[in-house]
């Protein structure tokens, strides 16, 4: 027994003294940004949350960047993703990262690309790290500072069976503070999730400190960097049906609060559904769009996942997990095609 210890030690030692070596080697020779940050000319951190409001004069000009990009971006005079329209928009695109174009510069954005194509004038009000709700208000801010009377919105909304962060159908719960959960029902709701959460083996407590190791680890940014796909596609945790519930139930209140909206200012409502990449792998992008029908009613909803399916590691940076040049693009085209008809 005590040469067996003495053996397993040895062996923990060297893997430990391999890994450091790893490590350090990994930063010296290939080293990745530990996540999505955003830069002015002068290189200090840009906080975008600040700009995409309605201010006038809030014009600025930042770099995304992260392990898969190194992209320019400005947001207008008025507050809105570039570029800007010229003149009152004719249509309004309102949803989180996905839509603002995360990594992607002005020109790349599928709003940019089908606007340009379409010859429409648009603003595109995509604010990261936001849920339905707050971009409804975000919309109806906008439509109040400014005046403007837009014939059409269209809103497009992240889902996913996975409840985490980036899904809309959670963001809008958080954005919302859970109105229709108070008292002991939140607080029960709330040691549940805790229970869900709590790792049950080694490979999950890797995926609850999934953010933690990335941000020390340059080796395993690079491992995630390679195989991101596949750790999402395997490891991102289910949706419970009730939490997906209270999601759905939140927003389709804020869907119909969009609906009043359009018939107070008189324009059309399309509502886009968009998927992480891990949803299209493992098919389970399916239930994530019954989720939004159920919460749409009558409006007029399209699946955007036709035209991702084919391959959608190409359409997807692998790190970052938004739509690459070439995911936009398809959304874009999909937009075009949907107009068409």
């Amino acid at each position: 027994m005590r040469r067996l210890f003495v053996n397993v030690a040895l062996s923990a030692a060297v893997l430990l003294i391999g890994l450091v070596l790893l490590e350090s080697a990994s930063r010296a020779l290939l080293p990745l940004s530990p996540g999505a940050r955003f830069v002015g000319a002068n290189g200090e951190p840009v906080e975008i949350h600040a700009y995409l409001s309605p201010r006038p004069n809030a014009a600025a000009r930042f770099v995304q960047l992260s392990a898969d990009y190194r992209a320019p971006a400005t947001v207008t005079d008025e507050g809105y993703r570039g570029p800007a329209p010229g003149g009152s928009p004719d249509l309004l695109f309102i949803g989180d990262s996905f839509t603002f174009g995360q990594g992607l510069t002005d020109e790349e954005t599928f709003a940019a690309l089908y606007c340009r194509e379409a010859q429409r004038r648009c603003a595109n009000l995509g604010r990261p790290g936001t849920g339905t709700w707050a971009q409804v208000r975000i919309l109806e801010a906008f439509l109040d500072s400014y005046g403007w009377r837009p014939r059409e919105v269209k809103v497009f909304i992240l889902a996913s069976m996975s409840m985490v962060s980036g899904n809309d159908l959670y963001d809008t719960v958080n954005d919302m503070g859970m109105p229709e959960r108070t008292g002991e029902a939140l607080a029960e709701q709330q040691a549940k999730d805790q229970a869900l959460r709590r790792p049950r083996s080694v490979i999950g407590w890797m995926v609850a400190q999934r953010a933690t190791i990335l941000e020390y680890s340059n080796l395993a940014r690079l491992l995630y960097r390679q195989f991101g796909p596949q750790i999402r596609a395997a490891l991102a945790p289910q949706a419970t049906s009730e939490k997906l519930e209270i999601g759905v139930t939140a927003m389709a209140r804020e869907l119909r609060h969009l609906d009043r909206l359009a018939e107070r200012h008189g324009f059309a409502v399309a509502v886009y559904v968009l998927y992480p990449m891990q949803d299209l792998l493992r098919g389970s992008h399916l239930a994530a769009l019954e989720a939004i029908r159920r919460a749409a009613g009558d409006l007029r909803l399209i699946d955007t996942a036709p035209a991702l399916l084919d391959d959608p590691r190409r359409y997807y940076f692998r790190y970052d997990g938004h739509f690459n040049a070439a995911g936009a693009e398809r959304v874009a085209a999909l937009l075009a095609a949907e107009a068409g008809r």
